[in-house]
């Protein structure tokens, strides 16, 4: 267990800086400053998905106001761009290779034949295109999902300070970054007892 954490554990509660973005860019910029900045990726958090706020509270459509200071948000770690971009790739190529293993397999011949081969490139065309369809969709639902946050108000970042050189410099890190309502609370940690 990191350091960062233990003197959090050990009181039972937690201070952390709360900014709110108006662009997904921002809120990137942000996270990879902090990170560069020493701040460990579990450190740092964000709003949880829709369907785990409406767990949470009866209903997904609450203002960034009304989550940001509660201790019940659900929190998630961050979904950057390329992680997003490396997901789709996997989608893609899979479709691929899937495609390519069905035209092999309706071809049934054993040796690789010129038709064949035309057979094999229809088929990892024709799975290219699934996996393209699917990581399109994939992209889209995250662009709804943050969308719908900055409608409701922004982008909510989490940034666990233990002391208070790391709360000031979490928060210059937000400003720099164009966040809004820039501030530290205290909130209660819930431990899993797994």
């Amino acid at each position: 267990m990191s350091q960062v954490f233990s003197k959090e554990l050990e009181t039972g509660i937690v201070r952390e800086a709360v900014g709110v973005f108006d662009s997904v860019k921002g809120l990137e910029a942000a996270i990879d400053e902090l990170e560069s900045s020493g701040f460990e990726r579990r450190q740092i958090s964000v709003l949880g998905s829709e369907g785990a706020v409406k767990d949470t509270f009866g209903k997904a459509n609450l203002t960034a106001g009304q989550l940001e200071d509660n201790p019940e948000t659900p929190r998630s770690h961050d979904i950057r761009r390329e992680e997003l971009g490396v997901g789709q790739g996997v989608v893609v190529g899979g479709g691929a290779f899937a495609g390519i293993l069905i035209a092999a397999a309706i071809s049934g011949v054993s040796v690789i034949s010129g038709g064949l081969v035309t057979t094999i490139a229809l088929g990892a065309v024709g799975g290219t295109a699934v996996g393209a369809l699917v990581a399109k969709f994939l992209g889209e639902k995250y662009v709804h999902f943050f969308e719908h946050q900055i409608q409701n108000g922004g982008l909510l970042l989490w940034v666990v300070t233990p002391d208070v050189a790391s709360e000031k410099q979490a928060k210059q890190i937000l400003l720099n970054h164009n966040a809004k309502d820039v501030h530290v609370h205290t909130i209660p940690v819930y431990v899993d007892k797994d």
